[in-house]
């Protein structure tokens, strides 16, 4: 069933920002009581109409329910950011489950940049602290090697953090899992301790290497997520004519597409510009 409203499914009305309160109240008074089946808040989600999201709630949404991706209600507004709808989606019993791809709502809402909605997950009582550990080297490496939120100093702000919290307790540290070094990240070790890393501060290129050695080990070169940044630091390396640079960290991307049994077309067609 497919309720319309000048030919129109109203769901298209919901999804719109532009779209009057009164119209979004009437397409969640009709999910809630004339489609009973399909009370998920997805789209209201997404487009951050946190007030619709809260009626629906009330009115019995379930906040739990799954996409196709095996993504919640949660993990799209830990995506986009929207604290007050993350808080709406959990005080209506949200679970901080893993999607299809193995990650949780803080980890997305630390891949993406969204510092305020990992200070929420990471200060909740639930929180284990190894959880809390690698959410702030997460967000920090999110902001090395993306070209909408690139800033290296909150990069280099989170990881520190992080690191903090690995020795805090002396008698208990919580040392890293080193991965192999990898070539395209010019056979470096990610950092094992403190001076280590401040070693790195005024170093910009080590940190976006760090940053991507950060996220592989954390996220596991099975995460279809890997390869962006890994992409646009290649791209800024062509950018500065360094090519050599630029397609060891390429062709890593190729071995991890490869190795997901992704396509890699477009990643062909990017060597063949350069």
């Amino acid at each position: 069933m497919v309720v319309k409203s000048h030919g129109k499914p109203l769901s298209v009305f919901c999804i719109n920002p532009a779209a009057g309160y009164a119209v979004q109240l009437m397409y969640c008074v009709l999910l809630c009581y004339l489609l009973p089946a399909n009370r998920d808040v997805y789209m209201c989600v997404c487009k951050g109409h946190a007030d619709v999201v809260a009626y629906l709630l009330q009115r019995g949404a379930r906040a739990n329910v799954m996409a196709t991706c095996g993504a919640t209600a949660l993990h799209f507004a830990a995506e986009r950011g929207h604290l007050d709808i993350v808080r709406h989606l959990m005080s209506y019993g949200a679970e901080i489950l893993r999607n299809d791809q193995n990650v949780t709502a803080l980890d997305i809402a630390a891949e993406s940049g969204h510092a305020n909605v990992v200070e929420y997950f990471i200060t909740r009582s639930d929180c284990s602290k190894i959880t809390r550990i690698e959410a702030l080297e997460l967000l920090g490496a999110s902001y090395a090697n993306d070209k909408d939120n690139y800033n290296i100093l909150k990069c280099y702000h989170y990881l520190l953090l992080a690191m903090y919290e690995r020795f805090a307790d002396p008698n208990n540290p919580l040392p890293k899992t080193v991965l192999p070094p990898i070539e395209a990240y010019e056979n470096r070790v990610e950092s094992q301790s403190l001076t280590e890393l401040e070693s790195m501060k005024n170093d910009a290129d080590a940190m976006h290497m760090e940053a991507l050695i950060v996220r592989e080990r954390i996220l596991g070169i099975d995460n279809a997520e890997i390869p962006h940044p890994i992409v646009f630091r290649g791209a800024v390396f062509a950018d500065m004519g360094q090519f050599e640079r630029c397609i060891m960290l390429w062709m890593r991307v190729l071995k991890l597409r490869q190795h997901n049994k992704r396509p890699i077309s477009k990643d062909l067609l990017r060597f063949a510009q350069v």
